[in-house]
């Protein structure tokens, strides 16, 4: 069983006497208790500040809503082409200088334009539900496989049966952990292995098993004793995607564990049912293979520059070709700028949704969504084993995350060390 902090013994977690000690222990560590509950407080205000959460009853809210707004962006453009168009109306009927153009080449390039415009942002919506679908698809994969876990085991109360059960539960939220990381790596550009949800040993597992990139400041990775399989330089991002593969490995090992004896006392009644939780695995691989084929699938280069070329060169001629015209100032200058805002803001919109993950307004909380799937893992193990195999749990996954300064983890690893030797001589 792999080690980590705070000190679990599983294998008496049943008896009255690790009761006791545990209630010992947990409210002596209030202060990291607390001190997680503010980590987690503080992700969530996160989560909820990228979450473009709006009511759509209210109209006027709708409008009138900054956060997750393109107005900042296109305000200037706005602003700009408004301005121009001041300068020509004002140069034409001022000083009879006219820079207008004929408004009969524009009619015919607005429907080039919206062509190309309202194409582009259809398929890219399609490809942000796409990624929304394999993401919850992840989410989905790891409820069902503890689940199914705790369900067909459910008959065996033994102490390695809660043990396996423990182990699989903790897998799965590594690995949906990491996944998180690496959908998210091209624009924090962190290691998916460095989330603090990971101990050292995890960390080295996976290091272990990477492939040697180029060297390069910005994208080198630590040696590996496999550097000899590589077929050819690998980069940081190579190793990212790499990482949860791994770790699915290491999960489906996992679950095939208890067959080296002494786990469970009853095991399996059916082969099936251990093959069925090992699909669900699979699920979750071919879910983050659909999220890895649109991450390095980009919108075609050819189509996206062609569409901004003539959007461009459309958007900001217009106040010469409408200037043609005999129209009033006012209303001309709010044509300008509500049409410079629409076809502007169509491509910015696009732009945002193209790439999903990140910190964005309109981007998915993708690890507050897992949180939630930790904590309907914590409901499935509590059903199972009862509250403290569940909270042990969490522990194992939030102690790590709540964790402070160098000092303040010496006095905790000082106040471990002080109740260990209290719990062993505890009667």
């Amino acid at each position: 069983m792999v080690s980590f902090a705070p000190d679990v013994d599983l294998r008496s977690s049943r008896t009255e006497k690790s009761e006791k000690i545990s209630k010992l222990d947990w409210s002596s560590r209030g202060a990291a208790r607390l001190k997680s509950q503010r980590s987690l407080l503080k992700d969530q205000n996160n989560a909820a500040k990228r979450a473009g959460i709006y009511s759509d009853k209210n109209h006027w809210s709708v409008i009138m809503k900054a956060h997750g707004s393109v107005w900042p962006k296109v305000l200037p453009f706005c602003l700009f082409n408004t301005l121009v168009t001041f300068v020509i109306w004002w140069l034409k009927n001022r000083y009879d200088f006219d820079m207008s153009i004929h408004l009969l080449g524009h009619k015919f390039m607005t429907m080039l334009v919206t062509f190309l415009l309202t194409g582009r942002l259809k398929n890219v919506y399609n490809r942000f539900m796409t990624a929304r679908t394999h993401l919850g698809d992840l989410y989905r994969s790891c409820r069902e496989l503890v689940q199914h876990v705790v369900f067909l085991t459910a008959h065996d109360k033994s102490e390695g049966a809660m043990e396996w059960r423990h182990n699989v539960s903790y897998r799965t939220i590594l690995l949906l952990r990491v996944t998180m990381g690496t959908i998210e790596f091209k624009n924090t550009n962190s290691k998916p292995w460095d989330v603090p949800e990971l101990n050292d040993e995890e960390k080295r597992d996976i290091e272990s098993v990477l492939l040697h990139c180029e060297k390069n400041a910005d994208t080198s990775v630590s040696n590996s004793a496999l550097s000899h399989l590589s077929h050819g330089n690998r980069q940081l991002i190579d190793e990212a995607y790499r990482a949860p593969i791994v770790l699915a490995y290491n999960l489906r090992r996992e679950i095939v564990k208890w067959r080296q004896g002494g786990m469970m006392k009853k095991p399996f009644r059916h082969v099936n049912e251990e093959l069925e939780i090992l699909d669900f695995v699979t699920q979750f691989s071919n879910a983050y293979h659909g999220l890895r084929i649109l991450a390095n699938t980009p919108f075609p280069f050819p189509l996206v520059q062609m569409g901004r070329t003539f959007l461009a060169f459309w958007v900001f001629t217009l106040p010469f070709a409408l200037c043609s015209a005999q129209y009033e100032l006012i209303g001309l200058l709010w044509c300008i700028f509500f049409v410079t805002y629409g076809f502007v803001g169509l491509e910015y919109v696009s732009t945002e949704l193209d790439d999903p993950f990140g910190d964005d307004a309109t981007d998915f909380d993708d690890l507050g969504m897992a949180e939630t799937v930790y904590e309907d893992i914590y409901i499935a193990i509590y059903k199972a084993d009862g509250d403290t195999a569940a909270y042990q749990l969490r522990e194992r996954i939030a102690w790590r995350k709540g964790k402070g300064s160098a000092l303040h983890n010496y006095r905790m690893d000082y106040m471990d060390s002080v109740h260990s030797r209290d719990s062993y001589s505890y009667s």
